[in-house]
């Protein structure tokens, strides 16, 4: 008798091993799909998708699954939406430069939302001036009068009276500072 129990115990044992393997594998295949939803969220938030980015930003519980699911089902209705509204706008080629101009802001705004503002390419009427501002010499002799420490000198001393720029100069002091171990 000894030997069936043990033959069956070795049984359920490795029944049981197999079984933890399955779910091992299962949350290592649930926390590469999540990842997998979330990168696409991400971009749909650079896009200005309300609503992209997402709830849950890392982990792989069934409550993550969840919630990331209602997220995407929600944020690719949004992005297809607005692929549609592009693909609409922009579906005659003809008319002139102006029409033309107009079609294709349309179809940005639908792409980005509609409180995205277009600004069409422009030559302004000061071109030259313009490019001297721009020029290497003339930033390296700006940056040759600056002072090195002027922002955070500034920052310094509009830290004591504004807790928003408190807080600033506390992130900045955080993220300068070495990793504890």
């Amino acid at each position: 008798m000894r030997p069936r129990v043990l033959r069956t115990l070795r049984r359920l044992a490795g029944a049981a091993r197999t079984l933890r393997q399955s779910v091992d594998v299962g949350d290592a295949l649930r926390q590469i799909l999540l990842d997998g939803s979330r990168v696409p969220l991400y971009r749909a938030a650079a896009f200005g998708v309300p609503g992209a980015v997402p709830a849950s930003a890392a982990g792989a519980a069934l409550e993550d699954a969840r919630v990331l699911r209602t997220q995407v089902q929600t944020v690719y209705t949004r992005c297809a939406e607005r692929t549609a509204d592009a693909v609409a706008a922009g579906a005659t080629a003809a008319g002139d430069i102006d029409e033309r101009v107009e079609r294709e802001q349309a179809r940005l705004e639908a792409l980005f939302g509609d409180s995205f503002l277009v600004a069409p390419a422009f030559e302004p009427a000061n071109a030259a001036e313009v490019t001297q501002a721009f020029s290497a010499t003339r930033r390296a002799t700006l940056l040759a009068d600056a002072r090195p420490l002027a922002v955070e000198t500034w920052i310094g001393r509009t830290a004591r009276v504004r807790d928003r720029i408190g807080t600033y100069q506390d992130l900045g002091l955080r993220l300068e500072s070495p990793p504890r171990m």
